[in-house]
């Protein structure tokens, strides 16, 4: 997608990061689990977070 979107010239990049559930307080979520990635767009009004449903 990040390609795509950079050979039509909109700026994109590939953000990544962690998942902090309050609730889940027990089970902490740990390892591969915790993580999550996303794309993000920067057009001239606005910065837009794509994100894939799971």
């Amino acid at each position: 997608m990040i390609e795509a979107l950079r050979q039509l010239g909109i700026a994109a990049r590939f953000v990544s990061g962690y998942i902090f559930v309050p609730e889940d307080i027990e089970q902490r979520h740990v390892g591969g689990g915790s993580t999550h990635a996303w794309v993000q767009v920067y057009l001239p009004s606005a910065v837009v977070h794509l994100r894939r449903a799971p």
